[in-house]
């Protein structure tokens, strides 16, 4: 599955990358 390209919405109402959204995860926990 081609993380490049894939974007998802967070609950911020933006979109980011998958990894960027690991990564925010992450960071908020």
């Amino acid at each position: 599955m081609p993380r490049e390209g894939i974007f998802i919405r967070v609950l911020g109402g933006g979109t980011i990358k998958v990894g960027d959204q690991i990564n925010i995860i992450k960071k908020d926990v």
